[in-house]
């Protein structure tokens, strides 16, 4: 259940506590209190797994390294939003990688996807040997 649900649910139960209150009537009051207090214990819970979702690291949902490598490399922010918005630019891997890019949100899209994958930049780092700085 997601955390505004449970949040939600808690303003009729003070109601119910406030009218009871307003009543004097004891057992319709500790009833409801302590449905708040199941609530509470609820949405403390849904917190701190809301808090552990946001933290845990990205995983790869499609597992498609070539994809990803095409995506990397191919795929152009400026020609996908010139294209989409009809200014005649050939646009085709990027309206092409739309489908694919719907698929794998589950979802079809508000204006045009954007691959995170673009923004990444994957650095290919080598390192030289003693012999080779003391030769240069």
């Amino acid at each position: 259940m997601k955390l505004s649900d449970l949040i939600e649910q808690r303003a009729p139960l003070l109601t119910r506590m406030q009218d009871a209150h307003t009543k004097d009537d004891s057992a319709a009051f500790e009833a409801a209190q302590t449905e708040l207090r199941t609530l509470d214990g609820k949405i403390d819970r849904q917190k701190v797994l809301d808090e552990a979702d946001r933290r845990a690291d990205g995983v790869t949902i499609h597992g498609d390294a070539k994809l990803d490598h095409e995506l990397r490399t191919n795929f152009k922010l400026g020609r996908a939003i010139a294209g989409a918005a009809g200014l005649g630019v050939d646009w085709g891997f990027e309206r092409e990688m739309q489908g694919e890019l719907a698929k794998r949100a589950g979802r079809a899209p508000g204006g045009v996807f954007i691959p995170t994958e673009i923004f990444e930049t994957r650095v290919l780092t080598t390192t030289t040997g003693a012999e080779d700085a003391a030769a240069a």
